[in-house]
């Protein structure tokens, strides 16, 4: 088992992550939207470094955040603090095509970052 699956299976035992949520996290790569040299560090379920002294959650925090959405799909999405893109690009999979996220973020660096991520 891989790192990635080890940690679905934890939160399968512990969490009550809907089946949409868990498969939006398998679709996506979290080491698209970290930095190169953290890519080994992927899915450690801890905070990583992005730029400007910022971080991407860890993978728990940013589930746990996503299920008390409580999104159906088709909604309408504010995020404030886009970072890396990684909880946006995970909102956009669960509410799909008939749903729209805007995300903002103030940081010119993370905009520039976040773009590039969300295109990968």
């Amino acid at each position: 088992m891989n790192q990635k699956e080890v940690l679905v299976q934890y939160w399968k035992e512990n969490f009550h992550f809907n089946e949409n949520e868990i498969a939006s996290f398998n679709e996506l790569k979290r080491e698209n939207f970290i930095l190169k040299e953290l890519e080994n560090s992927a899915y450690e379920d801890v905070p990583l470094p992005i730029l400007r002294e910022k971080t991407i959650s860890q993978p728990t925090t940013v589930m746990i955040m996503t299920h008390a959405l409580e999104l159906k799909g088709g909604e309408k999405v504010f995020e404030v603090g886009t970072g890396s893109g990684f909880q946006a690009a995970i909102i956009a999979k669960i509410i799909g095509e008939r749903g729209r996220v805007i995300s903002t973020e103030v940081i010119r660096e993370l905009v520039i970052f976040a773009i590039k991520n969300l295109r990968k």
